[in-house]
């Protein structure tokens, strides 16, 4: 039983980890990210200032620095109070972008993370990110995490994982040689 319970804190403690890791690093570079441009490629574009929607279909192929979605459809939701510019929303002097909604073999690469799956949502306001498909992945080197459903909380640096029907969430983790050290020298104290 204690031996359990040992190995139920440890993998609380590495998805706990895993989890940080994956948004510390994003965080800090977010910031110095955040004045360069984000530039939107896609085979069309319909804006509905009425709707506070721009909608980008066919490789659609987003980048910010290195940062890049690709993505069939890509809609754009913002408050309605936004003008567009040279059909760019956001750009006007009032509202800005409240959502990002990717749809159709969506991948994400950003900052040493990839993201696989068949829709991605991203709320600027909450910071939540939810992939959702039956392949839906988080991967950072060979380390992934896979489920239906795939929840980024940026906010309360955490994430989760539902599973599809009939099948399981996923964690494969390696731990770093420092750790695997740490506890080779923990174990020979013993």
């Amino acid at each position: 039983m204690e031996n359990f319970l040992y190995r139920t804190i440890f993998w609380i403690t590495v998805i706990s980890l895993f989890s940080a890791a994956c948004f510390a690093e994003a965080d800090e570079k977010k910031k110095a990210k955040k004045q360069e441009p984000i530039h939107i490629v896609a085979d069309q574009l319909e804006t509905d200032n009425a709707k506070g929607t721009a909608d980008f279909t066919g490789h659609v192929k987003v980048t910010q620095g290195d940062a890049r979605i690709l993505a069939d459809k890509l809609r754009v939701v913002y408050d309605k109070g936004t003008e567009v510019k040279k059909g760019v929303p956001g750009k006007g002097d009032k509202g800005t972008i409240k959502k990002l909604i990717a749809t159709g073999k969506v991948k994400i690469n950003l900052e040493g993370y990839y993201a696989e799956s068949d829709r991605a949502e991203y709320d600027t306001v909450t910071m939540i990110l939810v992939l959702t498909g039956k392949n839906a992945r988080v991967k950072q080197g060979d380390n992934y995490l896979t489920g239906c459903k795939i929840f980024l909380h940026r906010k309360e640096d955490r994430m989760s994982a539902k599973r599809c029907p009939g099948s399981q969430t996923t964690l494969v983790f390696y731990p770093e040689e420092e750790e695997l050290e740490k506890k080779k020298q923990g174990d020979d104290s013993q």
